[in-house]
C-alpha cells in the first residue's frame, strides 16, 4: 500500500492524494522443497539375546497426482470468428480447412493425447503426436445445406482419462454452380391490337438458387427466325411490353424464346487468388495431371461454354492445359533440371458473341526427386514451324545424297564396261570368236566398199578382190568347231553394188 500525490502548476500549487492498494496474486512458479535434506529415523533394536542392527538408504519420488485435461487450439484457413469458419462448396475432398494443435503439460500417459472428429463431411488427419489438420471428407452443396456444427474431442491416456472438447461451426459459401430455371415452360399472354408503344404485356419469371451475383438474372429475346419482326421488348427484370403497334390482321400469334445474353465475363473459381502459389512434388510414379482450373459464367447456353488455354508458359514446353476440362498437366517427361519456379498465365473464354474472357496466374514451384529422375542435359524447344523445316531439310539432303550415289554408281559401271570392251579381243584379231548374230550383221552390212577410180577396169579388179577376201573369211569359219559352224551355202551373199564415178579432166 502506498499514497500517490498529484500537484498542479498554479501559485500557490494545489495537491491531491490517494491511497493505492496493490494485491499480488500467486502463480505456481516454485517447486516444492523438503524442510531437510536428510531425515534420520531411529528404530529400536530387536529383542534378541544378541541384538543386531542394519542401515539402508531410502529414495522418495514425488508423483504428480494433479492430471490436467488437454487444451485444443484450432486455426482456420478462412475464419469468420474465433468459433466459426467458411469453406467453399466447390472445395474438393481432402481440401485443407483448419490446423489443430493440442497441448498438455502432463508427462507420461497423462500427456499422451488422442483426438477424434466424428462427422460425415469433415475429418482429422494426423500430422504429429499433437498436431492435426482438418480436411473435407464429403461433397459439399450449399443449396442442400449451408451450415454445419463440428466438435473435436481430445483425451489423454491417464487414469482416469481426462478429455476436452472444442465446438465450432462451418459455413458453406456459395459458387455459381446452378443454372437458372423458368417457373413455367410456356408463358401465354393476351393483348390488344393497335395499342401504343410500351403497352404492358406481362412478366416472365425464373429462379436461381445461387447467392449474390450468381443468383441475379437478366433476360433477353432470342429470335429464331430472323425474317420475322418481333414487336416486343423485354427489360432485364422480365417485363414484356410492345415496341411498336400490333395489327392482328397481319399476325395474331407471336412465339419467341427468352434467354439471357452474354453480358457476363467468365471468372476463375480456382485458383481464387491472382497470382496463386502452388507447390508440386514430382517423383517417377507421379501422374501427369497437376491440378484442375475451374471457371464459371453467369450466362447460359453457348454464352457459358468455357474453353481454357495457356497465355504464357516457359521455354521448356513443360505444361499443357485441356481446353475443355481445364486439367493442367505435364506435356512431357519431367527431368531433374526441370525443377524450379514457373510463372504460368491462363485464360478462359466463353462461347458468346462478343467473346468474354478472364485471366489468372499461377506461380508453380516444381520439386523433382533426385534419386529417380534422370538428368536431361539439353532440351531445346522448337516450334511446329521449326520442326517442319528441319524435316524438309533432312529429306532434301537425303534425296541429294541418294542422287549423287546413283550417278557415281552409273558412272563407275560405264567406265568398267568401256575398260572391259577395250581389253577384250576384237573381231579383226580373231574372227573365230564371232557369234552367229555378229556373222549375220557382217553378212548383211550395207557399207560395202565403193571404189572410186577413173576407169572401169580398175573398179572391176578392186571389187573382185573384196569379194574373194570375204569368201576366204567364210570358208575359214566353216572349219571351226560344230557349235560355231555357219555355212555360206545356206545364204547367198547380196550383190555388191558398183558405183562408177567418171571424173573429167
Amino acid at each position: 500500500m502506498f499514497t500517490l500525490q498529484a500537484t498542479d502548476g498554479g501559485n500557490p500549487p494545489n495537491t491531491a492524494t490517494i491511497k493505492v492498494h496493490i494485491s499480488v496474486t500467486d502463480v505456481n512458479d516454485n517447486t516444492p522443497v523438503f524442510s531437510q535434506k536428510l531425515y534420520n529415523i531411529s528404530i529400536t533394536q530387536d529383542e534378541g539375546s544378541s541384538p543386531l542392527s542394519s542401515v539402508t538408504k531410502v529414495q522418495i519420488h514425488i508423483i504428480n497426482n494433479q492430471n490436467t485435461a488437454p487444451l485444443i487450439n484450432v486455426d482456420f484457413v478462412s475464419p469468420l470468428s474465433e468459433s466459426s469458419a467458411a469453406v467453399s462448396e466447390a472445395s474438393k475432398i481432402g481440401s485443407f480447412i483448419a490446423y489443430v494443435m493440442v497441448t498438455d503439460t502432463d508427462s507420461g500417459p497423462n500427456g499422451e493425447i488422442i483426438c477424434d472428429l466424428k462427422h460425415d463431411k469433415f475429418k482429422l488427419a494426423k500430422i504429429d503426436s499433437k498436431e492435426y489438420k482438418m480436411v473435407v471428407k464429403g461433397h459439399l452443396d450449399r443449396e442442400m445445406r449451408d451450415h454445419y456444427k463440428v466438435s473435436i474431442v481430445c483425451h489423454d491416456m491417464g487414469s482416469p482419462q481426462l478429455e476436452s472438447k472444442k465446438y465450432f461451426s462451418v459455413k458453406v459459401t456459395d459458387v455459381n454452380d446452378v443454372e437458372p430455371h423458368f417457373t413455367k415452360e410456356t408463358f401465354q399472354f393476351l393483348t390488344y391490337e393497335n395499342q401504343k408503344v410500351d403497352f404492358p404485356i406481362g412478366f416472365i419469371n425464373a429462379t436461381d438458387q445461387d447467392l449474390g451475383d450468381g443468383g441475379q438474372l437478366t433476360y433477353s429475346i432470342i429470335n429464331d427466325n430472323n425474317n420475322d419482326n418481333i414487336p416486343f421488348q423485354l427489360t432485364k427484370y422480365g417485363f414484356i411490353s410492345t415496341s411498336q403497334s400490333i395489327d392482328r390482321e397481319m399476325k395474331d400469334i407471336y412465339k419467341f424464346k427468352i434467354l439471357d445474353k452474354n453480358d457476363n465475363a467468365p471468372y476463375f473459381t480456382f485458383p481464387n487468388n491472382d497470382p496463386y502459389n502452388l507447390d508440386v512434388h514430382y517423383h517417377p510414379h507421379s501422374k501427369k495431371d497437376i491440378t484442375i482450373l475451374k471457371a464459371s459464367d453467369k450466362d447460359t447456353g453457348n454464352n457459358a461454354f468455357l474453353t481454357y488455354g495457356i497465355l504464357r508458359s516457359n521455354d521448356k514446353n513443360l505444361f499443357t492445359v485441356n481446353s475443355h476440362t481445364g486439367v493442367l498437366s505435364f506435356s512431357r517427361s519431367v527431368y531433374q533440371n526441370d525443377a524450379g519456379t514457373y510463372e504460368l498465365q491462363f485464360i478462359v473464354k466463353d462461347g458468346g458473341t462478343p467473346v468474354q474472357s478472364a485471366t489468372t496466374a499461377i506461380i508453380l514451384t516444381l520439386f523433382v526427386s533426385n534419386d529417380t529422375s534422370p538428368m536431361l542435359t539439353a532440351v531445346p524447344f522448337q516450334s511446329g514451324h521449326d520442326l517442319n523445316m528441319t524435316w524438309v531439310i533432312i529429306i532434301v539432303a537425303a534425296a541429294v545424297i541418294l542422287s549423287v550415289a546413283i550417278v557415281v554408281s552409273i558412272t563407275l559401271c560405264v567406265f568398267r564396261c568401256i575398260n572391259h570392251t577395250n581389253n577384250s579381243p576384237t573381231t579383226a584379231e580373231n574372227p573365230n570368236f564371232l557369234s552367229q548374230t555378229e556373222m549375220r550383221q557382217l553378212l548383211y552390212q550395207t557399207n560395202n566398199p565403193v571404189a572410186i577410180t577413173r576407169n572401169a577396169e580398175e573398179i572391176f579388179n578392186r571389187n573382185l578382190q573384196t569379194i574373194k577376201s570375204k569368201s576366204q573369211f567364210f570358208l575359214e569359219m566353216e572349219q571351226t568347231p560344230d557349235e560355231w559352224k555357219f555355212s555360206t551355202t545356206q545364204r547367198r551373199l547380196p550383190p555388191v553394188p558398183q558405183v562408177n564415178i567418171i571424173l573429167d579432166n
